[in-house]
């Protein structure tokens, strides 16, 4: 089944509340499409695409595999036609990219407006290579009042930041290698970032409990208990 006919079905089955009628063929229809290795090599269609169906046929799984993709790796904001909860999708997206610019553009306020570096020489080198570094990923110096002309995902920040390169040059007094890095600031910041939780907020059983239209429609779970009772009743 082509993932197109199956998006069309599931509106369909959203829509007139059919859920359980068709729930022992939702396990072929997904298995026959869906790959969970295949989510983030997905384009973004295809991938709200897995959400909403996700959603509809009640794969808790599936749909937080798709949603943390999409949080990661989607550079812009998450749109789709499809009744998905969409907008606060991209609340958490870019509450993540947001974090990432902030710490971002604190590391080159410490170089432009104090002295970030250990001397002047330094922090003059260190804020040259960070802007030449900082445009060519894409990124407005100064940082923008508004929306970003161009858009990053988390992952893209995320390499970009770990992969600063620091400038090499020879200390006069002691003829050594300079040592300051940008690792020494983003080395921090960065294993705090890789702590955080992206799902936060947006996993499946959050939006379920805020739905309206789930109110009386049973889980997987609770569906095969209310057969099981029923058969030993």
């Amino acid at each position: 089944m082509k993932l197109s006919l199956l998006t069309e079905m599931a509106i369909l089955v959203d829509y007139y509340a059919y859920h359980e009628i068709v729930e022992m063929f939702a396990d072929i229809w997904i298995a026959s499409f869906i790959l969970e290795d295949e989510i983030e090599r997905s384009n973004h269609w295809t991938n709200m695409a897995r959400l909403f169906i996700s959603w509809v046929f009640d794969k808790s799984e599936l749909f937080d595999s798709v949603v943390k993709t999409l949080l990661k790796v989607t550079a812009g904001p998450t749109q789709t036609d499809l009744p998905l909860p969409s907008i606060i999708l991209e609340k958490r997206r870019d509450a993540l990219t947001q974090s990432f610019l902030d710490n971002f553009y604190a590391l080159l306020d410490s170089f432009w407006y104090s002295n970030g570096g250990c001397q002047t020489e330094c922090t003059a080198m260190m804020l040259e290579m960070l802007i030449k570094q900082m445009l060519r990923f894409g990124l407005e110096v100064p940082r923008a009042t508004g929306w970003p002309v161009v858009e990053k995902s988390f992952s893209q920040l995320r390499d970009f930041s770990g992969n600063l390169e620091t400038p090499s040059w020879m200390d006069e007094e002691d003829d050594d290698d300079h040592e300051c890095t940008f690792g020494d600031t983003t080395d921090p910041w960065l294993v705090e970032i890789d702590k955080v939780d992206v799902c936060t907020g947006v996993r499946f059983e959050n939006f379920r409990s805020k739905d309206p239209n789930s109110k009386g429609r049973l889980t997987k779970k609770e569906s095969k208990k209310r057969k099981r009772d029923r058969h030993l009743s």
